[in-house]
């Protein structure tokens, strides 16, 4: 966010969203990153409010909420993902049989209603599509983290 606003948010290192919310909500800090699930009592309750999604398209789940792309960041976009990996090895077969299996359950209502209660938009990908958001966000976040100067510490 630094890099593509051109802004200076100091970051902050919390164990989780629960001790960076509580910091928000005493006023030590102006703002914190999270799920929506994890503030979306105290939005409910009117004690923060959201700014922006980190996606590139608004979440199903708060239309009414921006991207920060719409705010003012034009193609900002940081998308969590979840994936299954298994080692180089495995049989071919395997790892169709498991990506087969995945797709259908990921394309039942119950399972998506489910998952979009806990924050989670499903969006499965076959290992070719899968295998190329990791080489894309790779890429990506390499050129971020040169372009900032960020260290290993």
């Amino acid at each position: 966010m630094n890099t593509a606003a051109k802004v200076a948010i100091a970051h902050v290192p919390y164990r989780g969203a629960a001790p960076a919310l509580n910091d928000l909500l005493g006023g030590q800090i102006p703002l914190i990153w999270a799920s929506p699930v994890a503030v979306m009592s105290y939005v409910e309750q009117g004690k923060v409010r959201m700014l922006g999604v980190s996606t590139q398209q608004r979440d199903p789940a708060l239309p009414q909420v921006p991207t920060i792309s719409e705010s003012g960041v034009p193609g900002f976009d940081a998308t969590n993902w979840f994936g299954i990996v298994a080692p180089v090895k495995v049989p071919a077969e395997v790892v169709a049989c498991v990506g087969q299996a995945l797709r259908e359950v990921t394309d039942l209502p119950d399972v998506r209603g489910r998952m979009s209660t806990l924050g989670f938009n499903l969006d499965f990908r076959d290992r070719d599509h899968f295998r190329e958001l990791i080489i894309r966000d790779h890429q990506k976040y390499g050129t971020i983290i040169r372009e900032a100067g960020i260290q290993p510490e």
